[in-house]
Parts: structure tokens; sequence; C-alpha cells
């Protein structure tokens, strides 16, 4: 691993727009080295805990998340949010 761990805090999983279920990419980032993850699919919280499980079975630190939509008028906006 790096001197300098990483961590991916914005991933999506096929329970919104990603390709991968949340196992897939956990073992990805298992494979990449990356430290710690959170999946944040949009407007919902469903591959968080799948996710926490296989994290916590690879060693990877696991931060629950979610990208919510705001909207105000004609403004669309993505807000990502952990717990």
């Amino acid at each position: 691993m790096s001197a300098h761990p990483y961590a991916d805090l914005h991933l999506h999983s096929n329970h919104s727009d990603g390709g991968d279920a949340p196992e897939a990419v956990v073992a990805r980032a298992a494979k990449l080295g990356v430290a710690a993850i959170s999946i944040t699919d949009h407007d919902q919280v469903s591959a968080n805990p799948i996710a926490a499980k296989a994290a916590a079975q690879a060693g990877i630190t696991y931060l629950n998340g979610t990208e919510l939509t705001a909207r105000y008028r004609y403004l669309s906006v993505d807000v990502l949010g952990y717990r």
C-alpha cells in the first residue's frame, strides 16, 4: 500500500447508475489499495449495508453515504451526504 492511503468517497453501484454490485465496488477498491470508500448512489442508501459488510471483510474503512438531488426552480444540484 502507498505511504499515503487513498479514499474515494463518491462511488456508485448498480443500485443507481453504476455498473457493479456493491460487493464488486468494494472488491475493486481493495484490489487498488484504497483505504476508505463510500458508495453514494443517487437518492438512496440501499447499497450501504451490503458494501459496509463487504468492506469490513476486506479491511477497508466504509462510510455510509448518498447523493441527494436538490432542485430549486430551474436549478438542480447533487449534494453528497455521509453518516
